[in-house]
């Protein structure tokens, strides 16, 4: 399931909303299962990524997976 995951987050687009909405969501899985660091920090460089866009609604999503991210695991963020 991590290599899966990997893939989808390297290879998704995010030029467009639908993009934006499938890295939201392996970002989410990712979090929510007990990946690997590495794939953890793939996770969060997504997120991060989200708190760039110019669009305050992918920012704001970004910032909410990022506060459920502070609970499971500080470190990272």
């Amino acid at each position: 399931m991590g290599d899966i995951l990997a893939h989808i987050a390297t290879n998704t687009e995010t030029t467009k909303n639908a993009g934006n909405s499938v890295l939201s969501e392996c970002a989410r899985t990712i979090m929510r299962i007990e990946a690997s660091k590495g794939l953890r920090v793939l996770g969060i460089n997504i997120l991060g990524r989200f708190l760039m866009n110019r669009e305050n609604n992918v920012r704001y999503v970004a910032l909410q997976h990022l506060q459920r991210v502070v609970d499971i695991d500080y470190n990272a963020v």
